[in-house]
């Protein structure tokens, strides 16, 4: 893929409108009488895209005066043509420092791509100001605005991963140290699993008689809702019971389970028991145990809920999406989740859809599930739609596909 770097004629011009205006009620621009000599203009504005999506941003600001300039340089994005952009812009740069900017010359400031946060198509413009360093008041100097709408989305994968179901993964899972405890007749000395995306291969355990007289027992595994203290009353899975034959004192032997199939999606506790049998009565008696959480099917689960709320007279219609996100992974997880509403034949909502979302994030710790709401107002023509819900795992400033969701929707 090409990047194409785009050096179009800019739209310059000084916006008159600019005294005592808000930018996003962080920058206040006025124009001083005192800064005749304050003089920085923009003399081009260029972007760089890739695959149509922006991914840099170059103004090259000119010093016009017989003296050295400093100022600020920074660019916004707000809705396209619109006559006040600073006043309802939705991504602000990081602002650049120009220091001594010598006369006549002139010099070019490269911006990054926008925020993770920013999806859509925006009208660009850049301004330059200065800083009073007597009242630290900001004055506007020069705003140009690129003549075409650009646009901005983060980098992310669109292709949803398949489950793989073939990858063995080997866990040994550590056990509980003696109890020294009188009843604890057989203990466990290894506890080994072999699971893939969606069963249990096999579990093998090694039991230690640790008494000094000949014993038998039993052992069975437990399949429970992950991190259940009391997985016996929460069964979901119970194993036959693997019988342990007069074990001599102090030896060991080691137990096999088979293979545990087609498992939900979800997060389980896995634990196995043994069980002591009294040589007189026959009874089992418990003697060790312990357990282990697995996480089985997708990583990354995602739900949404849509509901287009009836408008008011003057109202546009309302709609509220829950977006709910399970993290069946071992890992903390910072989730990236939109949605976009468009045709239902459209194959890129997110850029040429009615409405998209802008990203929203969720931090969402190993087997817990977040739950966001959010509200948008929308003026959707009659004809259906289709909202498709997206949820990304956010890794070194990518969007990596997890999970996604459809839903038809009909005003």
């Amino acid at each position: 893929m090409s990047i194409t770097v785009l050096n179009r004629p800019t739209v310059r011009g000084l916006i008159a409108a600019m005294t005592s205006a808000l930018l996003i009620g962080l920058l206040v621009l006025t124009q001083a009488t005192h800064a005749q000599d304050r003089q920085l203009r923009i003399a081009d504005v260029r972007i760089s895209e890739q695959d149509g999506v922006i991914t840099a941003v170059e103004v090259q600001v000119h010093n016009p005066t017989l003296t050295p300039q400093s100022g600020l340089i920074f660019y916004l994005l707000a809705p396209f043509d619109h006559p006040e952009p600073w006043a309802v812009s939705e991504y602000i740069a990081p602002q650049q420092p120009i220091i001594d900017l010598a006369p006549g010359v002139a010099a070019t400031y490269r911006f990054e791509r926008p925020g993770l946060a920013v999806i859509g198509e925006y009208g660009l413009s850049a301004w330059v100001q200065y800083i009073d360093p007597e009242t630290g008041e900001r004055v506007h100097l020069d705003g140009a605005t690129y003549p075409e709408r650009v646009r901005a989305e983060p980098p992310m994968t669109l292709t949803q991963p398949e489950l793989d179901t073939e990858t063995i993964t080997q866990i040994a899972v550590p056990v509980p140290p003696p109890a020294n405890a009188p009843g604890q007749h057989l203990k466990l000395t290894r506890f080994d699993i072999a699971q893939t995306a969606n069963a249990v291969e096999s579990v093998e355990i090694t039991v230690q008689n640790v008494t000094s007289e000949t014993r038998s027992g039993l052992a069975f595994i437990l399949l429970a809702p992950g991190d259940t203290p009391d997985p016996w009353n929460n069964i979901l899975f119970q194993s036959r019971n693997r019988l342990i034959s007069s074990l001599a004192p102090g030896e060991s032997t080691t137990v096999r389970f088979n293979r545990v199939e087609n498992i939900a999606p979800g997060r389980y506790s896995l634990s196995v028991w043994v069980h002591s049998i009294d040589e007189t009565t026959g009874a089992g008696q418990h003697s060790d145990g312990t357990g282990y959480n697995l996480a089985f099917g997708a990583p990354i689960v995602l739900d949404v809920d849509a509901a287009l709320a009836a408008p008011d007279a003057a109202d546009d219609p309302l709609i509220g999406v829950d977006f709910t996100v399970e993290n069946n992974s071992a890992d903390e997880a910072i989730i990236a989740v939109f949605y976009s509403i468009a045709p239902p034949d459209d194959p890129t909502p997110w850029r040429t859809g009615i409405f998209t979302l802008p990203p929203r994030f969720l931090l969402i710790g190993a087997g817990e599930r977040e739950t966001l709401r959010t509200e948008a107002t929308l003026d959707l023509p009659p004809g259906e739609f289709r909202l498709t819900a997206w949820a990304h795992r956010v890794s070194a400033g990518q969007f990596h596909l997890a999970d996604s969701r459809q839903i038809p929707l009909r005003p």
